[in-house]
């Protein structure tokens, strides 16, 4: 009995003393110069994410799950969108068969839905105060109580509204009209 209690007292003494280099290898950590150093390390990562994170605003795409998500074919720009405007992806959606695509500058924005043409929509030629041409269906635009309204029916039955609460100039509405074209 007396030899097991000496090997236990040998072996709680091993694990003590490794205990007591561990702590005394983790306290340095804790130093002034060690705090000092850990502090700028955390400031340099939290600042490189800051730079680097992704922004809400992209010059010239959609999210690819909206694109594949839509019950018609989307339409969209093949570079940028016109007047340097940039898409906000916080406010673009696919919801209840519609996408919803908002579109920013500066103070200003557009809003472009669309979506299949309704079934009992049985005319396809858009009809308003002033046509666009050179796009792929009928389009028109309409003035009403101050806001251009753009509307376009594509040759495959999207229906596609565009439209600014913004000081947005009606020749922009045509454009941001007319350079739309299917993603897919």
């Amino acid at each position: 009995m007396i030899g097991c209690r000496k090997a236990e007292s040998q072996i709680g003494y091993g694990i003590m003393d490794s205990m007591r280099k561990v702590k005394a290898r983790n306290g340095a950590l804790f130093t002034p110069r060690g705090m000092l150093i850990g502090t700028v390390i955390l400031g340099l990562i939290v600042l490189g994410l800051t730079i680097v994170r992704p922004d809400n605003f992209s010059r010239a795409s959609l999210p690819e799950s909206l694109v594949k998500d839509a019950a018609f074919t989307p339409y969209f720009y093949k570079g940028n969108p016109p007047d340097g405007f940039m898409v906000d992806s916080r406010a673009t959606s696919y919801n209840s068969g519609m996408l919803f695509i908002r579109l920013v500058k500066d103070q200003r924005s557009v809003v472009i839905t669309q979506q299949m043409v309704p079934a009992n929509l049985r005319d396809s030629k858009v009809q308003g105060t002033e046509n666009i041409e050179g796009v792929q269906g009928s389009a028109a635009l309409t003035f009403k109580e101050g806001r251009t309204t753009g509307t376009l029916i594509t040759n495959d039955k999207t229906m596609i509204i565009v439209t600014s609460a913004d000081d947005v100039e009606s020749s922009s509405i045509k454009d941001f009209v007319r350079l739309l074209r299917p993603l897919r």
